[in-house]
């Protein structure tokens, strides 16, 4: 292939690539190669149950370069990744956002790094993985955020391949794509917006962290040596949301985040005939967009629905929800509500609550008001009832009373809610344990002298011993295992002494104590007679317990 037809070649590849959106940088990088990207970031990669080292490198053609199709749908998905990965950056606070530029992508603006050795680490990783596309031997590539510090997982973004091509016609040996250019396209931005729309209610992250990037390969692809040997990874506790999906015919991508959420969480108590799985959360507030309130709710119904149905499953928390006595509503709530009328957050709990097979216990119960309501505004003047309980509607009568009790010193706008369950658990046979056992601090015989203490202590010990057992020969076998282990204790205690039981909180002094009780007093005054004073003297004693329990604590 002479030079001009070369040129050509290169010139119609990036035509057609920019009509898919994909600069011309990218497409230098992906296809032509450059020698002069040094592997600066080395990211991790997955052989599917292990890990092997892999080489960032240039892609080079030997200055040779064809134009197919197939490697136009390659680059669409590696391009789709890219800007994906940019958008998730910027948007997650990862990097200052000085640092990014908007640049036009598939009709939509993307922000994209400045940063050289950000957009170096991404096209070598890019780079690599275009020839295991070609090969079909890439699975995915995942986008992992952790915690800088304590190297904890808080998101993982996986970028799924699929390889299609059943009814795709074949030219000189080479798969073609038979999707519409127009399709793929709005396949594509619909992709990004929704990955850009995913993070506006995903949780905060309020820390220093740090990203990472894992590829996975079938078992025999040839892998070059100077990757990061690594593990998979995988995060405790943690929710799911599959996204949306594009395809070129040739390539289907399948987008999906894992991520931990700060509104819900769950334990799992072992019973004797079944387990009981109690899930807290804490929805939005009223006020809240319907988009937002519906993701909760979307993400409850995925923790909800992945424990099996026989387990017994209690859901409770702050719905910030007003239930209402609504006869409609009657079998699934009761008639012992607070409210008259459900609020929005209250109707979304019930059809939650009937979607599953719930009963909302919390309001099934009659008692005095003062011990329905479970948050009183600042003021004092409002009362609501927005914390709640709901069960199996097979196992309802497990429970059989919740009511809100005011005294509970919580420091909180929310009052203490207890309910009383009827359950056997699952309790494991155990001999009595003594309380407030002593122990050894055996670590003090790594120490040479405290070693050779002891070994004198307990060799004078036996000594006695054993002359002590020839004057009293007549000893029965318990006083002489009686005798064996007083020595042995005594020997230890005069030796390396006993643990120090330290002191959970070190910095909570009699002071903390004092202000403490102030406020427990306080409440108690302003719940029997709950007149201004007494509320602004409550509110001052909590502002004084606040700050002088963080100041003790900021001094330690």
């Amino acid at each position: 292939m002479d030079d001009s037809l070369s040129t050509v070649t290169c010139l119609l590849f990036i035509y057609v690539a920019e009509s898919f959106g994909i600069s011309q940088a990218l497409v230098h990088n992906l296809v032509i190669g450059s020698s002069a990207l040094p592997p600066l970031l080395v990211p991790r990669f997955h052989h599917q149950d292990r890990q092997v080292p892999t080489l960032l490198g240039s892609l080079h053609l030997g200055g040779y370069l064809t134009v197919r199709l197939l490697r136009w749908a390659h680059c669409v998905w590696l391009a789709t990744t890219d800007y994906g990965i940019n958008s998730i950056l910027y948007q997650r606070g990862i990097y200052p956002a000085e640092t990014f530029i908007q640049e036009e992508h598939f009709g939509l603006t993307i922000f994209m790094s400045t940063n050289l050795e950000i957009k170096s680490f991404l096209n070598s990783v890019l780079q690599q993985i275009k020839e295991w596309l070609v090969q079909k031997k890439m699975q995915k590539i995942s986008l992992v955020i952790s915690n800088s510090n304590t190297k904890e997982v808080l998101e993982r973004w996986d970028f799924n391949v699929e390889y299609e091509g059943a009814g795709n016609a074949v030219e000189n040996g080479v798969e073609v794509g038979k999707k519409d250019l127009a399709i793929i396209q709005k396949e594509i931005r619909d992709v990004l917006r929704q990955i850009s729309g995913t993070i506006s209610f995903l949780p905060l992250l309020d820390c220093k962290c740090t990203f990472d990037l894992l590829v996975y390969t079938i078992p025999d692809c040839e892998i070059p040596q100077e990757w990061d040997e690594t593990q998979p990874c995988f995060m405790a506790n943690s929710q799911e949301l599959q996204l949306r999906t594009f395809s070129t015919s040739l390539h289907k991508m399948r987008t999906c985040v894992e991520f931990i959420s700060d509104r819900l969480s769950y334990l799992v108590l072992k019973g004797r005939w079944c387990d009981i799985i109690v899930i807290n959360a804490h929805a939005p507030t009223e006020e809240k967009d319907d988009y937002i309130k519906d993701s909760f709710y979307e993400e409850l119904e995925h923790t909800f629905d992945q424990f099996p149905r026989y387990h017994m499953k209690i859901l409770l928390g702050d719905f910030n929800a007003k239930v209402g006595r609504e006869d409609i509503f009657r079998p699934t709530i009761g008639k012992e509500s607070l409210h008259a009328i459900s609020s929005d957050n209250g109707v979304r709990l019930v059809n939650f609550a009937t979607s599953k097979n719930l009963i909302v216990k919390s309001t099934t119960f009659p008692h005095k008001d003062i011990h329905k309501y479970t948050w009183t505004s600042p003021d004092g003047l409002t009362h609501n009832q927005i914390d709640h309980i709901l069960i199996d509607k097979r196992r309802h009568t497990s429970i059989v009373d919740i009511r809100t009790f005011r005294g509970a010193d919580c420091n909180s706008d929310h009052y203490l809610v207890i309910g009383e369950l009827r359950e056997r658990l699952s309790v494991a046979k155990r001999v009595e344990q003594q309380v407030n056992i002593t122990k050894f601090n055996i670590l003090k015989l790594k120490d040479e002298e405290a070693k050779q203490n002891y070994q004198v202590e307990i060799s004078n010990r036996f000594a006695t011993l054993e002359s002590s057992d020839e004057v009293e020969k007549e000893l029965d076998v318990n006083s002489v295992w009686e005798n064996i282990r007083d020595s042995i204790k005594i020997a230890a205690e005069q030796s390396i002494g006993y643990y120090e039981t330290k002191k959970k909180k070190p910095w909570f002094d009699e002071d903390c104590c004092m202000v403490v009780e102030r406020r427990k007093q306080a409440k108690l005054k302003f719940l029997q007679d709950p007149v201004e004073e007494k509320r602004d003297n409550y509110f001052n004693e909590r502002r004084e317990a606040s700050r002088t329990l963080r100041n003790k604590r900021e001094v330690t």
